[in-house]
């Protein structure tokens, strides 16, 4: 195993172009670069699963894991993943047939950052921090031709996801439900008012229509 200099210029298939555009594409929230990095058969672990109560499933498929991350990213305006050091190598996997083979593999030592999109923020008092910042490293295991990820196993920070991230979270996941709600609220009564207002012109033109044939119809009865 070995490190690779941050200063190079990855190739469009290496172990380390791979690692670096699965970095970016956290930064932009772009989930159709992160599945398409990967196999359709590809896993996905999180651990430690022991101190992670939202971590459900041990092995989440691309479907699965594309939820997951989906109900997250709807509060975010970016989650920036900044490789640290990036190693690498390569590992020995089991195959179907019984027999094990040795594929490439790249580890990433990263610091994340939540940033938060400004609705989903709410006005207590003191001001929390809304940014969170976590530390991760994730193991990328790559398919025998080496363009693809086919497992993920990502290391959290379970101390500061359970007891900073994941209320921030949920407090956000709650404001937007809530602002959702009063804008779902505050456009029926604009639609409302907007339909009474039509209402009332409609049948105030009306009655200026038959006010102004009222002269032609007297002067017509008394000829």
């Amino acid at each position: 195993m070995h490190t690779t200099s941050m200063a190079s210029a990855p190739t469009a298939t290496t172990p380390r172009s791979i690692a670096l555009a699965f970095c970016q594409a956290f930064e932009k929230l772009d989930v159709d670069t992160l599945v398409a990095l990967r196999t359709p058969e590809c896993r996905h672990t999180i651990a430690p699963a022991a101190s992670l109560s939202f971590v459900t499933d041990p092995e989440m498929t691309n479907e699965q894991w594309t939820a997951h991350f989906s109900t997250l990213k709807d509060s975010l305006a970016s989650f920036p993943v900044t490789p640290l050091e990036i190693f690498e190598g390569t590992k020995w996997e089991a195959r179907p047939s019984g027999q094990s083979q040795e594929v490439a593999s790249v580890t990433i030592w990263a610091f994340s950052e939540a940033i938060f999109l400004e609705e989903a923020k709410d006005n207590d008092e003191p001001k929390t921090d809304w940014k969170f910042r976590g530390e991760y490293v994730f193991v990328l295991v790559l398919n025998e031709a080496g363009d693809k990820i086919q497992r993920i196993l990502e290391f959290a920070d379970s101390k500061g996801i359970m007891e900073v991230s994941l209320p921030l979270f949920q407090r956000a996941a709650r404001n937007m439900a809530l602002k959702k709600e009063n804008k779902g609220r505050c456009s029926s009564t604009a639609a409302r008012f907007i339909i009474s207002v039509c209402e009332h012109l409609t049948g105030r033109a009306a009655e200026l229509r038959k006010a102004a044939l009222l002269p032609t119809v007297s002067v017509l009865a008394t000829t």
